[in-house]
Order: structure tokens, then sequence, then C-alpha cells
């Protein structure tokens, strides 16, 4: 009986000790590294409200294989504050994310891309919270094909320096004709502005993209219509407009009183086209609008009338006439 007490009084230690080295809890202003693979992660403030001009950071690296998770279960960061996470073991490497007042609480966990992260929170001199509570612990590292965004995905194992890059279009059209009679970029988001492809403050609104790859050469008409007078921009690139290799084909704004736009696009077989939908912010931020795109373009004119010749050739042949 005696025994069977030591061995279970015994047990009960070993567990207690596991699990008060599993407790444990670093705050984010011990300027240092830990090699932890389980633990907590706080605001220096603990459980409680943090202080005001307070600086520091700390960096958990694992000895084991596999990468640093951070579950957060509190985040409450006052307004001026930020919390920075960085994917690697100093506060010079890459920001995974970051954090301000009024950001939600992730609901996914947070997981670096390589064998550390810091944790870096530097506060101002006014408007305190109850900071934050992460939760270590070790799993495998964010990859291109987990099926979850991480690291430093951009989007669903695409984006950033270590994965292909996220398609950007909204709509990929299958075949002409199409016609998009509820268009509308209240859903798709503010992605694009004038520092991207086109260079346009008609880019500065919601925007929604489509996409198009021709099969043969030729024509494209495109028509924007049945949006907000002086509201629509419609802009032709090659590639995602904030991509720094994409080049602007063509750019339409609609100005004054017009509500629509048209135009066409000599397309090339085999290369992706895309069409960007979007408006000026200072007149509207999202807009709803009708988007049509076929090859039925108008026949080219370039004679003066039926039966002549081209008015460039009439006249250089004129004047070769009177130097003879």
């Amino acid at each position: 009986m005696k025994s069977t007490i030591y061995h279970l009084s015994a047990l009960l230690i070993f567990l207690f000790s596991g699990l008060m080295f599993q407790a444990q809890t670093y705050l984010s202003n011990e300027f240092t590294s830990y090699n932890a693979c389980v633990g907590n992660i706080q605001d220096p403030g603990g459980p409680g409200f943090y202080n005001n001009a307070e600086y520091g950071w700390v960096a958990i690296c694992p000895d084991g294989p596999g990468c640093i998770t951070l579950d957060f279960t509190e985040l409450d960061i006052g307004f001026g504050d930020v919390l920075t996470i960085h994917d690697g073991p100093s506060i010079g490497d890459p920001v995974l994310i970051d954090f301000v007042t009024g950001d939600p609480m992730p609901i996914d966990p947070v997981v670096g891309s390589n064998g550390c992260l810091t944790i870096e929170f530097q506060t101002d001199f006014a408007n305190i919270g109850l900071g934050f509570d992460m939760d270590v612990s070790c799993g495998p590292c964010a990859s291109c094909t987990d099926g979850v965004q991480n690291g430093l995905e951009s989007g669903v194992d695409c984006g950033g320096p270590n994965c292909p890059p996220c398609p950007c279009e909204d709509v990929t059209i299958a075949g002409l004709p199409f016609v998009d009679n509820l268009g509308s970029t209240i859903a798709s988001g503010d992605n694009y502005g004038f520092m991207d492809a086109c260079g346009s403050f008609f880019m500065e609104g919601n925007d929604f993209v489509y996409s198009y790859t021709p099969v043969a050469d030729g024509c494209l008409q495109f028509d924007l219509t049945n949006f907000p007078m002086g509201s629509g921009g419609l802009f032709i690139t090659d590639g995602c407009p904030d991509d720094p290799a994409t080049m602007c084909l063509d750019s339409y704004e609609s100005l004054g009183f017009q509500d629509a736009l048209s135009g066409i696009y000599q397309a090339t077989a085999g290369e992706t086209v895309y069409f960007t939908v979007s408006s000026p912010a200072f007149a509207n931020q999202f807009i709803d609008y009708t988007f049509e795109l076929s090859t039925d373009c108008p026949p080219i004119d370039d004679h003066d009338c039926l039966g002549a010749i081209p008015v460039c050739q009439d006249v250089i042949n004129v004047a070769m006439a009177n130097l003879g």
C-alpha cells in the first residue's frame, strides 16, 4: 500500500512539473530568445493592462525541427500601439503580421515559415489596453501546399516571397460573348491604387478584376456601362495591377457626365488580358455596373470614301509625281 501511494505521489509530482513547464510565460519585453516549444507569450502587463511608453521583443527559436505556432487567446491593442510578429529570430526579419487598435483576434493560428518567430510590442504615451495573450506550440512549417494561408503568404498557398503569385482575377472569362449585368465592386475590396499599373486615381476605390485568355489573335470589344456618372474606371493590363512587372495596356476614365466606357483591344492568342473595374474614392468607393466583352468589333475604316485609296498614300503619290 505504501509503495502504491509512493508511486502515485511521484506520478502526480511528475505531471504537475510537466504542467508547470508547459505553462511557462514569456513577456514581450525580455529582449532575449528562448528555445522552448511550449509556453505562453503575453504583453508586459501580464493578465492586466499594459503601460504606456513600453517597448520590447522576445524571440522563440526551438532547437528541434518544425516551426512555431501562435494561438491567440486575447488581443486588445490601444490606439497608437503596435504588435508585430516577425518571421525569424530578430526584429529585422520580414513582418509576418501586425496588429493595431480594432484588429480582430486571429481565428487561425499564426504559423512561421522557418524555425523562429519574434514578437515585438511598442506602445505610445497614451491609450492602453489589455494587450495580448498567445499560446506557443511547435508543428509543421507553413508551406505552399497545406491549403491554408500562413507564413508570409498573401493568399491560400500563394503570394509572398516563397509561393507562386496569387491570382488577382475575381472572374475568369471562359468564352465570348460575356456579359455581367450585375457587376459590383462593393464586396471585392480596395486592392489597387494610383501607385499600381495604369497609375490612376480612378483606381482608388474598390476593384473587380476579370481575366480572359484569347484562343486566337483578334479584336476584343469591351463595354462598361450603367455606373454612376463620372465614377467609372476601366484598366487593361497584362498582369495583376500591383505586380511590378505588369504593363498597362490601356485605361479609360469617365469624366464629367459619362456613365459608359467602350473600346477595343487587339489581343494575341494565349496572352491573358486583365480588365480591372474601379472608381475614384472621392466620388464613389464602390460602384454597380454592367461589363461586356465580345469579338463584335466595328470594322476599321481607313479610307476616305468607298473605292478611294488611303489619303496618306494618295498624298505621297501626288508628291512623288510632282517631283518627277
